[in-house]
């Protein structure tokens, strides 16, 4: 099946990103991202509010994510804007423990910069007509208004 094609997104990568959050629900993230971000890429650690240099901080972060729970994210939609990033409107879920997808009422907004045609930089804002206050805990979080209990996958 051919992608949908993104108007104003280059091609290469509409489909990396698209790949990108393929592989991340997967896990099986090291050899995409070794190979599709840039060495010095800046990524956000959402949880702590700090921002993460490198591929090998970024592996670690999701390494550790990975560690407690099965968190999903699903791509709702691409826009480019007017500076060139890439505005990816996603929604974040997460596995429970019978397997199931559980996701989110509410959408995130994840912007990429590329160099070189890698991921170079992410940053996360909070999605269409959702409040700040409401959003903070959300992006800390990164589920929202997902149940507790669908936070931690079976052992």
């Amino acid at each position: 099946m051919t992608p949908p094609t993104t108007p104003g997104i280059p091609a290469a990568q509409a489909d990396l990103l698209r790949r990108c959050y393929e592989i991340f629900d997967t896990q099986d993230v090291e050899a995409f991202t070794r190979a599709h971000f840039h060495p010095d890429v800046e990524w956000p650690n959402v949880a702590e509010g700090t921002r993460l240099h490198g591929i090998d901080a970024v592996l670690a972060y999701w390494r550790a994510q990975f560690a407690v729970g099965h968190p999903l994210v699903r791509l709702e939609g691409m826009t480019r804007d007017p500076d060139g990033r890439i505005r990816a409107q996603v929604r974040p879920g997460a596995q429970d423990v019978n397997g199931d997808d559980r996701w989110a009422e509410r959408t995130v907004q994840h912007l990429y910069t590329f160099h070189d045609g890698k991921v170079a930089r992410r940053e996360v804002r909070e999605g269409e007509g959702q409040s700040q206050e409401r959003t903070q805990g959300y992006l800390r979080d990164g589920l929202g208004d997902i149940p507790g209990s669908f936070r931690q996958r079976a052992r």
